[in-house]
């Protein structure tokens, strides 16, 4: 090799234009990715809605609004009243229902609880469980009230 060509060859830590190509793209893909998860999440969660893929006592409850919530609960809270309870007192056994003894959900509880459900207290991993609730289902904890009175009446009778 004579000194013209070494002078024209590239320095050992130059990487050339065919290998740096592919730098940018490589570096780029994951931000443009995590970019559009954060877009798709902002655009399909929206304050004052449930969650997606969100049920209640085995009812759908997902992506309704909380006027359409107030609804299907009132329609879960109707089915609650003819649940079936057992209470056991020392070696004593009652069965009567949930209306008689006055358990009943707490509609206003229950319907903070749905609208909370699914949403994490740490920001930066909202987006993350929001696409992976593509793939599961959560359960939104329903709230009970019990009238202490007429648990005792029902019970001393």
């Amino acid at each position: 090799m004579d000194a013209d060509q070494l002078d024209r060859s590239p320095a050992r830590g130059d990487l050339g234009p065919r290998r740096r190509r592919w730098l940018l793209p490589t570096l780029l893909t994951p931000v443009v990715l995590l970019t559009i998860l954060v877009i798709a999440w902002a655009m399909d969660t929206s304050s004052g809605e449930v969650a997606r893929h969100v049920q209640l006592a085995g009812v759908n409850i997902g992506g309704l609004s909380a006027d359409e919530l107030t609804g299907r609960l009132a329609q879960v809270a109707a089915g609650f009243a003819t649940t079936p309870v057992e209470l056991t007192v020392g070696d004593a056994t009652y069965t009567t229902t949930a209306d008689a003894i006055g358990l009943m959900v707490d509609e206003d509880q229950t319907a903070a609880n749905a609208l909370d459900a699914r949403t994490s207290s740490f920001l930066p991993t909202r987006p993350v469980a929001w696409a992976l609730s593509f793939f599961s289902t959560d359960q939104a904890r329903l709230a009970l009230r019990v009238n202490a009175e007429q648990v005792t009446s029902e019970v001393m009778a």
